[in-house]
């Protein structure tokens, strides 16, 4: 039984890949994308041993494709929005008779 398959996950969003081969994939080195990882400008990698390192292909992908954003990006420009009055309160609740203002 190979690595790979023994490794994926259950259903094609939790799919796991090497980074050996994503760097493969890249030209690149998998040093360089442990630096970038660290940087916040590559998705999260997961650590098996210390040097079997496996990336979410579904991240991947979306890195790829100039979709990926961290986690950090992402709460910034939900803030951003609730700040301009883009994003509404929906745990608000308002209580029967209360006046609206």
């Amino acid at each position: 039984m190979t690595t790979s398959a023994t490794l994926a996950a259950v259903g094609t969003d939790d799919e796991l890949v090497e980074l050996r081969a994503v760097a493969a994939t890249l030209k690149t080195t998998c040093d360089k994308l442990r630096r970038l990882s660290l940087r916040g400008e590559f998705p999260p990698l997961l650590r098996v041993t210390r040097k079997h390192l496996l990336v979410r292909r579904a991240e991947f992908e979306a890195w790829q494709a100039g979709r990926w954003t961290t986690a950090e990006a992402t709460r910034t420009a939900i803030v951003v929005a609730a700040a301009r009055g883009e994003v509404k309160n929906r745990r608000r609740k308002v209580r029967p008779g209360a006046s609206g203002a």
